[in-house]
């Protein structure tokens, strides 16, 4: 009886924790369905937007204080935003973490955006006067992102946070990526069956294609000499696997 006691015990438990997780009774306290990284993703991006425009906002403004005292202002800020930074990419990191489909929807991709345009991304426009300033506080925070994002000190063991956004960004777009298929035939049927048949079989016929280099590209070696077979449903991730060591020019 004891046994039996424990074990309902533990189910009620369980189950309760189950119903105050997914189920609550305030139905706007929780996020439903939303895990722990999601949520701690979506605030980082949330105090890295914050951040940015707060930044932007201060920079307008005009201030009575010293050049050296807005300089400390400013460089502690920056510092707080990389931090904020360093903290999105550690949570990208997680072994656990985040799926493609809550990448995309955490707002990583905007967040970042943001900051590295200084919160002008799809904004305002910026003036000629201002461009100079923000040239220079855009190229900072290029770099100081750089160092955050590909430390010189990483083990060999470990992945470069570089590389797990970079990763992140691929399953993205592959996850996202809509090319219309267009036959250059229709079917002479009529029926709904024939026409499906017919665009499904334009599916199993790998696409030829002539890869060209850009006007101007110098760091890629010449591969339109060569025509390349890709699957239909090949993701980008897959071409540039595929394509990469054949136009990267060596060391």
């Amino acid at each position: 009886p004891s046994v039996n006691s424990n074990l309902r015990m533990a189910v009620s438990s369980c189950a309760k924790a189950f119903k105050d997780k997914y189920f609550p009774s305030d139905p706007g306290a929780v996020e439903v369905g939303v895990t722990e990284d999601l949520l701690q993703l979506k605030r980082l991006c949330t105090e890295l937007n914050a951040g940015v425009d707060d930044q932007k906002t201060k920079s307008k403004g005009k201030s009575k204080a010293s050049g050296s005292r807005l300089a400390d202002n400013s460089a502690h800020k920056e510092e707080y935003l990389i931090g904020v930074i360093s903290e999105m990419l550690a949570e990208l990191g997680k072994g656990d973490g985040v799926s493609t489909f809550e990448f995309i929807g955490s707002g990583v991709i905007a967040a970042l955006l943001n900051y590295f345009s200084c919160g002008y991304f799809s904004k305002e426009k910026i003036s000629e006067v201002n461009l100079p300033k923000f040239r220079q506080q855009a190229l900072r925070r290029f770099k100081s992102f750089i160092a955050v994002a590909l430390p010189s000190n990483l083990d060999e063991e470990s992945v470069a946070p570089m590389t797990v956004l970079v990763q992140k960004l691929q399953n993205a777009l592959s996850s996202l990526e809509r090319f219309p298929v267009v036959l250059s035939h229709s079917s002479r049927s009529s029926s709904g069956s024939a026409r499906l048949s017919s665009g499904l079989s334009a599916l199993s016929q790998p696409f030829k294609l002539r890869l060209c280099k850009a006007q101007g590209e110098k760091s890629l070696r010449d591969y339109s000499s060569n025509v390349v077979l890709i699957d239909p449903l090949a993701s980008l991730a897959a071409v540039e696997e595929f394509l990469w060591p054949r136009v990267q020019r060596g060391e």
